[in-house]
């Protein structure tokens, strides 16, 4: 191998490693190392050298120690989390066993990536084979599982009072569920994630010297967990601002946050995505919220054999050249590429097995009895990603939208796009989050800043005068060029028709001040009341009450009623359309009242809140939203957020304004003066 890698010529490096090596991912490995070491010298790689390098498709090693390692590993008699951790530590041994030197010697003697690979498949092993162990004593080698993962994932996160016991148990059953390549993948980055040993060494009590703050501490914990640890504007968001808490508690808690961030990275684009879904609850402690909704899907890149291996044949025909890596996720892998016509664009690939992985968390969110009745929004978030085919038909729509067709926007110009594979207009620059975080001049920044505001006003007034609702406004999803922004990445927008426009707007304004929730209250139930439907299935009875008594909060957590039960009775016994209107504005009166109940302290929730407990209350009680009612909210709080970081001037107030002010009729002139 050694004189292998002497070699110049990279054909011959190549051949000579198949002609050393078996299949296996000691080979696939070998081969990456010079693939890399070939882009990061010539800057591309010829088509020809990927195309006798197919990757083997089932990894397996070839090295009979690394087999004993990886079976040591996953049947270790012991703590694993232990062991684990005792492998990739410099000092003795905390297990004191002489096997176990053993054990780190071969693991030190392999890469990174090998390490890598074996600490993985020596867990998913472990996990897997579980179930079927026999029992030894009073519990199953499964029960001991389950216990190791509430004392040794659920528990650091027990600590932060903010988050009930109901939704750590709720997140334990979904991790249990999830396939075991997933659950080993989350558990390693939780193991030898950086903060894991402050957060499992460290109670919240240590380190706070005044014993009369850290009396009072314990007072307000032992307080805290008696209260709704969700609500937001209440006691609990108000922690940190009013309680002396030292510098090193404060840190342990972010540190808890960060973990948790990470470790929903580690579990893929379905823990990513209901990460970003949990964001937008209303009652999610804040510090929270903020980190759930800045997650990104972040993944190790595909290795580039595997890359080239997974394009479409009819694309890979026109490539001559394959470039650097331009991004990564856990959907979808882009690199540039050079075509023969000469021009080159930017090729991007669904990753290997992501949507084998993604249906079965799918199916474990399902399971669960507070996250099963999200799982389809969820579902439809995730698999709609995997259609590169809708993502690059997005692209070229949006590009005839007002936003796409303004002087100062534009978007990439898509060559291919197919179910897997996406070729599109290499956006060149540094993206507007990288200009604003790290402006070049004080002129850069003040112009990135006006040309910001102007695509928040393009966005708003897309909306409402056109229907887009735009809820992706990423701003690492475009580059800042000379004339204004070049978008590469639209994410999923909506149309909306003209009467659904009218009641989100009305009900966004209503929710905005307390005066606005009286004065404007009977127009937006007027409207929502129009678009709005009822829940489909009915109960199956002749009483034409059955609808108003089903439909409320103690059945809404039951769909099974309603998709055995219940469809047959709308067509049996159809309700007149008057009484779905009373009963339809019934539900949303009393959604209204429980969105604006106030807190414990007194105190209304602020209109974005209000305005997600509008619908959530609705939905709850039968009442089906229009569409787009939760891409509405989305798309708001990410203007809202940008102008509140970035100090800029604010359009969403103004263009509400004028929008409805030009629509009003009559009728709602002399409601909202009466």
């Amino acid at each position: 191998l050694e004189e292998c890698k002497t070699l110049q010529n990279i054909d011959q490096k190549l051949d000579s490693l198949r002609e050393i090596m078996p299949p296996s991912v000691e080979l696939n490995l070998l081969v990456e190392e010079q693939l890399q070491e070939e882009m990061k010298k010539e800057g591309y790689i010829h088509s020809e050298i990927l195309e006798k390098n197919r990757p083997q498709q089932h990894e397996e090693t070839c090295d009979i120690l690394t087999k004993i390692l990886i079976n040591s590993i996953a049947f270790f008699p012991g703590p694993m989390n232990e062991l684990i951790v005792d492998l990739n530590s410099d000092g003795d041994s905390r297990l004191k066993l002489k096997a176990i030197d053993k054990l780190k010697e071969l693991y030190t003697e392999l890469s990174n990536e090998m390490q890598e690979y074996v600490l993985q498949t020596a867990l998913t092993t472990t996990i897997s084979s579980l179930e079927s162990l026999p029992r030894f004593g009073s519990l199953s080698p499964y029960q001991l599982y389950v216990k190791a993962i509430d004392q040794g994932l659920i528990k650091p996160l027990r600590q932060d009072a903010r988050i009930s016991e109901d939704i750590l148990t709720e997140c334990k059953n979904i991790f249990l569920a999830v396939p075991p390549s997933v659950q080993a993948r989350v558990l390693l980055k939780g193991i030898l994630h950086p903060v894991s040993k402050l957060v499992n060494s460290i109670t919240p009590m240590e380190n706070v010297d005044d014993k009369e703050n850290n009396k009072e501490l314990e007072t307000n914990i032992g307080e805290r967990k008696n209260l709704d640890v969700h609500v937001v504007g209440g006691p609990v968001s108000q922690y940190h601002e009013e309680q002396r808490m030292d510098k090193k508690t404060l840190a342990k808690m972010e540190a808890q946050a960060e973990m948790v961030r990470d470790l929903l990275t580690a579990g893929g684009v379905v823990a990513v995505k209901l990460g970003q879904m949990l964001a937008e609850h209303p009652r999610m402690p804040n510090e929270y919220q903020r980190m759930l909704g800045s997650l990104r899907e972040e993944n190790d890149p595909m290795r580039i054999a595997q890359f080239w291996w997974n394009i479409p044949s009819a694309v890979k025909c026109q490539i001559t050249d394959l470039g650097p890596l331009l991004g990564t996720g856990s959907v979808k892998q882009v690199h540039s590429a050079k075509f023969k016509d000469g021009t080159d664009f930017a090729v991007g690939i669904l990753r290997e097995g992501v949507e084998d992985e993604a249906l079965s968390s799918i199916s474990a969110l399902e399971t669960s009895k507070e996250i099963g009745p999200v799982a389809t929004r969820l579902g439809r978030l995730v698999f709609g990603e995997f259609d590169l085919f809708q993502e690059g038909e997005a692209l070229r729509d949006f590009a005839k939208t007002p936003i796409g067709t303004h002087a100062l926007f534009r978007v990439v110009e898509v060559k291919h796009h197919s179910p897997r594979c996406l070729v599109e207009e290499i956006a060149r620059g540094r993206s507007v989050a990288s200009v604003l975080s790290e402006p070049r001049s004080k002129d850069e920044m003040e112009r990135t800043k006006e040309i910001l505001t102007e695509y928040h006003r393009a966005v708003f007034s897309a909306f409402v005068n056109d229907g887009i609702i735009h809820s992706d406004i990423h701003l690492g999803n475009a580059v800042k060029t000379d004339k204004g922004f070049v978008l590469f990445d639209v994410g999923q927008f909506e149309r909306i028709g003209l009467p659904d426009t009218k009641a989100l707007l009305w009900t966004l304004s209503a929710v905005s001040s307390e005066e606005t929730m009286k004065i404007l209250r009977n127009v937006a139930i007027a409207h929502l009341t129009s678009v709005c439907s009822l829940a489909s299935s009915l109960l199956d009875t002749d009483d034409d009450d059955t609808l108003n008594a089903y439909v409320t909060a103690d059945n809404a957590d039951k769909p099974e009623l309603m998709t055995k039960r219940l469809k047959r009775a709308t067509t049996r016994h159809p309700l007149d359309e008057s009484k779905i209107k009373k009963i339809k504005e019934e539900k949303l009166n009393e959604a209204f009242e429980e969105a604006i109940k106030p807190n414990k302290e007194g105190q209304i929730p602020e209109p974005k809140i209000c305005y997600i407990l509008f619908l959530r209350a609705a939905e709850k009680r039968g009442v089906e939203m229009p569409k787009g009612a939760f891409a509405v909210a989305k798309m708001i709080d990410c203007i809202l957020s940008q102008q509140d970081q970035y100090l800029l001037y604010p359009v969403v107030d103004g263009c509400i304004e004028t929008f409805l002010r030009q629509n009003m009729t009559w009728r709602e002139t002399a409601d909202i003066l009466k």
